[in-house]
């Protein structure tokens, strides 16, 4: 009996895929828990019928939600999020080394906190801040500044995740705006008082 979810990804090509099999195989999707495992199918071509909250085809927003199964509140993240998805090796724009002056502070400075700028306020939601962060560490908190709302914190469990993500997402467009990211002085985010 096998424990777990179990998922089918199809990537474009089989070298994508190998890529992406080298660099998550064992990786933990928390820290210290939910190792991954990742074997290649026998499939040739996955077959997506609907798209709904147990299935997607990124590539065609048309199809149906399926009336049996539940619909995600969003439809749109497949056009919304293609181009932020899995990004190749050497794709990566090249920065300064991270913690220096070009990346955003003096050298020792990283933590586990970024800021981001330049977020679009009408678009932007701390759901997909956390699912965009998330593809590159273990993201626990998420607060947009209620008085600069293109602005946003982002807070990982740890400063190697938060380096990881400023070094894949700074620069980069998110819509048609360029993140700018940055480590925060902050070290925790603190939530609002209820």
């Amino acid at each position: 009996m096998k424990k777990g979810l179990q998922a089918l990804i199809e990537f474009a090509d089989i070298q994508a895929a190998r890529v992406a099999k080298q660099a998550l195989e064992g990786q933990n999707i928390y820290a210290g828990c939910c190792t991954l495992r990742i074997l290649f199918s026998n499939m040739k071509t996955l077959n997506v019928k609907y798209n709904n909250d147990k299935s997607r085809d990124f590539t065609n927003n048309t199809l149906p939600t399926g009336q049996e199964q539940p619909t995600m509140t969003t439809t749109t993240y497949g056009a919304d999020w293609a181009p932020y998805g899995f990004i190749p090796p050497g794709t990566v724009p090249a920065y300064g080394k991270i913690g220096n002056q070009q990346t955003g502070g003096p050298p020792g400075a990283a933590t586990n906190v970024l800021i981001v700028n330049n977020l679009d306020p009408q678009r932007i939601t701390p759901d997909k801040l956390f699912m965009l962060f998330g593809v590159y560490g273990d993201v626990t908190r998420v607060k947009i500044l209620f008085n600069r709302p293109d602005t946003a914190l982002i807070a990982f469990s740890s400063p190697v995740f938060a380096e990881t993500a400023m070094m894949h997402l700074n620069g980069r467009p998110l819509y048609d705006k360029v993140l700018s990211i940055n480590f925060s002085k902050l070290s925790t985010i603190s939530l609002p008082r209820e």
